[in-house]
Formats: structure tokens, sequence, C-alpha cells
């Protein structure tokens, strides 16, 4: 599965296989990856380093999923309650 906001990078990651391709500007993420994968994803790798990019990230996660941030990602506050 792929996220971003331009289309021509969603169209390269379909031409590279990905399965799905959603345009954070126009969906709930989170809610789909929910619903495709019947509650979430193992992994996740997010390269923006954005604060709510990372939070949706973490939220799109099953229980005991692992995410990589790779993006540089400023100081940010995590509600384990809710994004993990």
């Amino acid at each position: 599965m792929a996220v971003d906001v331009h289309e021509s990078r969603l169209d390269l990651a379909k031409q590279l296989g990905a399965t799905h391709a959603f345009n954070g500007s126009q969906v709930d993420v989170v809610k789909e990856i929910k619903a495709i994968t019947n509650g979430g994803t193992n992994y996740a790798v997010d390269t923006t380093g954005v604060p709510p990019v990372v939070r949706q990230c973490l939220q799109a996660l099953r229980p005991l999923g692992k995410a990589a941030i790779v993006g540089v990602t400023p100081e940010m506050t995590i509600d384990v309650h809710n994004d993990i």
C-alpha cells in the first residue's frame, strides 16, 4: 500500500507493485488501511517525518505491529492509548 498527496507518486507506486494507493488529502487513510487489512498492518514505513503523517503511520498498525520512521521528525507527543 502507498499513501501520498501527489497522484503522480501514487501512479508510480502502483507501477512498482503497490496493490492499493491512497491520496491522504482525499481519504481517511487509517480507516481505509484498517478496512483492507482487517484491523491494521503488521508493518509500516514513514519517510516524511511530518508529525500528523507519523501519527497516521502508527494508528494504521495492528496490535504488536512495527513502524519504521525514516524521516526526521520534530518533537511530537504520542498518546499511547490512542496512537499506538
